[in-house]
């Protein structure tokens, strides 16, 4: 189906699709990456459609140094894409694909997991009468305990 956006509409080919996965690491969600020939409505072949999305936040749970190379890595996998002529939309939540800078998705990072910390331990805290258990990725973060107090 047509996105709303898309002007004119373009109606994807399912049987032209193909893609990949590509695992960052450990923490981060399995990228995939797909490719499918679009159409406009007289049948004349448009475009190729490329979409993918990825959380690397939780790579920061294993270290900083994990993290970036985890997002990093994606972001090389988008610079190859690029160089092959492919014209790409990136939404990097880090904004390291338009700084090329690593300190600041270590400092978004920092930000993300204070403000999940403090809303899984609040959560935890209200759950913690009714006997039921929960568990999130943060939980995992050496460094939890800081991240909920807002001391890191």
């Amino acid at each position: 189906m047509p996105y709303d956006d898309d002007l004119p509409p373009l109606t994807g080919n399912p049987d032209s699709a193909i893609g990949f996965f590509v695992y960052p690491g450990r923490g981060c969600e399995t990228a995939s990456f797909g490719l499918l020939r679009r159409h406009d409505v007289s049948g004349v072949p448009v475009d190729w459609f490329w979409q993918c999305s990825c959380k690397t936040q939780y790579a920061s749970t294993v270290s900083d140094a994990h993290f970036i190379t985890c997002h990093t890595s994606l972001c090389i996998v988008l610079d190859h894409a690029a160089q092959l002529g492919l014209q790409l939309v990136v939404r990097d939540e880090g904004h390291f694909w338009d700084t090329r800078d690593t300190a600041r998705p270590l400092s978004e990072v920092g930000h993300m997991n204070h403000l999940v910390a403090r809303f899984v331990g609040a959560l935890s805290d209200a759950m913690s009468n009714t006997g039921a258990r929960m568990h999130a990725p943060i939980v995992d973060h050496p460094r939890f305990e800081k991240l909920e107090m807002g001391e890191d």
